[in-house]
């Protein structure tokens, strides 16, 4: 007879997705008593791997949710920068030329050399 603690490694080693092969090996248990073990356990299992879902989704969500409260405060930051300069002296399409310039070259960086695609190559023929 095996102790309850080996029963509950078992479980939660079977719920962070370990076969019942390597179970197996890290416990010392014979792999028909883990096949028995994961009959009787099933809904268990199943119940756990539901909640541990649920609540990677509710952390995902409230991680997205930060970073879009985020960017949207620096949205607005960037929209009062923008009201307090003077460009309305500058023609809308040298501001778009401006604005594209600067996002290709921001994307420049972020790139290897060898991933770059067409547009984002350096138009004097080098890599």
């Amino acid at each position: 007879m095996h102790s309850q603690s080996i029963r509950a490694d078992f479980l939660r080693l079977r719920v962070q997705g370990l076969s019942l092969a390597t179970i197996g090996r890290q416990l010392g248990i014979s792999k028909p008593t883990l096949i028995k073990w994961n009959r009787q356990a099933q809904s268990d299992i199943n119940s756990a791997i539901a909640a541990d879902l649920q609540r990677i989704s509710l952390e995902v969500a409230t991680i997205a949710s930060n970073q879009l409260a985020d960017l949207n405060k620096r949205l607005n930051a960037l929209k009062q920068e923008l009201l307090s300069r003077s460009l309305h002296d500058i023609p809308t399409p040298v501001l778009e030329t401006l604005a594209d310039e600067q996002l290709i070259s921001r994307h420049r960086k972020t790139q290897p050399p060898q991933s770059r695609c067409d547009s984002c190559r350096p138009r004097d023929g080098t890599k």
